[in-house]
């Protein structure tokens, strides 16, 4: 039982780092991989028979809490690699311990495998423990023999251990042990966030810089899983976001920016908090924070869930926001989408403090997959319903992906009529989170270019310009530099209004001295960004 289980894991795990399109493809790995794959099985088998050898019966408790841990993990692990070529680790962690009930609910009703796996995972488990259950608690007495060959055994798997692998490598054999320890990783993590919510540590010498007052506006977009490689201002073939087409020369279209992770919240913690690559866990303090302790209004409306049924992820990001409004917390008897956030927007636009600069953050759900749930079917705009009836031809994911992408293009124009329409200095930038790999046949969340390649444009109105010419001529010539979202802070906040810090110095992408990172990296910073 012991080695069948080491097999099982250990063939999930050449899986997970070769992503074979079949198992016959994982079936003809090279005879190098073949012989990582006995020895990995060996040595984990022998590791995991230790206790029986040494303590006999009495170590049979040890194998029924472990039998079921690696059954769930198991069958997790097979359903991600069966729908999305995709290793368990971190990311899925990341995912699995953040996402909202609703949100859990929707990718299981659409993953109607998802069901079978945890059924199978829950029956076997269960099985388990009535096994457990039904064996007489009398331990069976280890002679004496047998424990000093179990001594043995045991020794000397530790004296040939080493010529396996290093121990450092062998834990990151099993998906058991990644999923165990990464669970460990993301709740200190979690309680990184929360302290920083509670007690931010902000800069003391940030301020509004000179020449910003009340007058000020600005509306942060932040949408969902949209790869410039789907938007037609990057040149894709589709008429795909003709609202922002039509105006470009007043936007600055920023052509090389990518992403470091497609983990939703460790992105957004990477572009609204202190931190970055160079120091990927420490929040410290967030955007809205910064702008709130200078003096600003800043208000966050989400067409997402709040993660976390009291608190989470979301909240934690947007700390300093006031009000903090999830659409799911609205009482809303239809189904929302993204074109809700503009009747929030109308009402800051009306009411917001006439004696500060304000900022309002939209959070869209965007092209999250699956993307068709997330534009109206029923009642569609009639741009929206026109263009559905002129592309597509067919219900397919490319379809269903463009057409969020023509949706979020309206949420754009809209909002840009109302700033125009407000007058005044006036900004909005629009950044998504991460992209997502395209098309039938494709996965999600693997190493494709759509997946890291991200949209990021940026308006200033005329009277912007004319307030902070320096700063509208910074963003110009910066729109063709090479950038990942965790270099964007700081030059966030100087086109909100704020100086002080880091705010202008190399660390700026916005400032002449600014020094891109290359190579860039990606998945978490585990890999070379290949595409440079």
């Amino acid at each position: 039982m012991i080695f069948g289980v080491v097999l099982l894991d250990q063939t999930f795990n050449r899986i997970y780092f070769s992503r074979p399109d079949s198992f016959l493809e994982f079936l003809m790995m090279p005879p190098k991989e073949w012989l990582w794959y006995f020895k990995d099985t060996v040595a984990w088998a022998s590791l995991l028979s230790a206790p029986f050898l040494l303590f006999g019966g009495k170590a049979r408790f040890l194998y029924y809490i472990l039998l079921p841990l690696f059954i769930l993990c198991e069958a997790i692990a097979g359903f991600a690699w069966s729908n999305f070529k995709m290793q368990l680790d971190g990311d899925w962690i990341g995912i699995i311990l953040g996402s909202s009930p609703s949100e859990l609910k929707l990718f299981i009703t659409h993953y109607t495998g998802l069901g079978f796996f945890l059924a199978g995972a829950f029956v076997l488990t269960l099985a388990s423990g009535a096994v457990a259950a039904a064996q007489k608690t009398k331990t069976v007495k280890q002679s004496k023999r047998k424990t000093r060959i179990g001594y043995f055994a045991v020794l000397a798997f530790c004296i040939l251990q080493p010529i396996f692998y290093s121990p450092s490598i062998a834990f990151r054999t099993s998906p058991v042990i990644l999923l165990t320890a990464d669970s460990i990783s993301n709740f200190r993590h979690y309680k990184r966030m929360a302290k920083m919510k509670k007690k931010p540590k902000i800069p003391g010498a940030i301020s509004i810089a000179e020449n910003v007052d009340a007058s000020c506006y600005g509306v942060f977009i932040l949408g969902e899983s949209a790869t410039r490689n789907h938007w037609s201002l990057y040149g894709y073939s589709r008429k795909t976001t003709p609202r922002v087409d039509a105006i470009k020369d007043e936007l600055a279209v920023f052509t090389d920016l990518v992403t470091p992770i497609s983990n939703t919240a460790k992105a957004m913690e990477l572009i609204f908090t202190m931190s970055n690559m160079e120091k990927p866990n420490k929040p410290i303090c967030t955007y809205s924070q910064m702008l709130k302790e200078a003096g600003f209004y800043v208000s966050l409306y989400s067409a997402q869930s709040r993660w976390g049924r009291w608190d989470g992820t979301e909240s934690f990001i947007f700390a300093g926001c006031d009000p903090l409004v999830f659409m799911d917390e609205e009482n809303l008897t239809n189904p929302w989408y993204d074109e809700i956030l503009l009747k929030y927007l109308d009402k800051d636009l009306k009411s917001h403090p006439l004696d500060k600069p304000s900022v309002t953050i939209l959070r869209l759900r965007g092209s999250h997959f699956p993307a068709e749930a997330h534009y109206p079917s029923d009642k569609k705009p009639l741009a929206l319903e026109n263009f559905i009836a002129s592309e597509t031809t067919q219900n397919t994911d490319t379809n269903s992906y463009d057409n969020s992408i023509f949706y979020t293009d309206m949420i754009l124009g809209e909002t840009l009529e109302r700033l125009k329409k407000k007058g005044g200095p006036a900004w909005m930038i629009y950044l998504s989170d991460h992209g997502d790999s395209i098309g039938e046949g494709s996965w999600r969340l693997v190493n494709d270019r759509n997946v890291w390649e991200v949209p990021m444009v940026i308006w200033l109105s005329e009277d912007y310009k004319k307030k902070f010419p320096t700063v509208a001529k910074a963003i110009r010539d910066a729109a063709e530099t090479p950038l990942q979202s965790d270099q964007l802070l700081q030059g966030f906040l100087r086109i909100a209004g704020l100086k002080g810090w880091e705010i202008g110095s190399e660390k700026d992408f916005l400032s002449g001295e600014f020094k891109p990172r290359f190579p860039r990296l990606i998945e978490g910073g585990k890999q070379n960004y290949k595409w440079d």
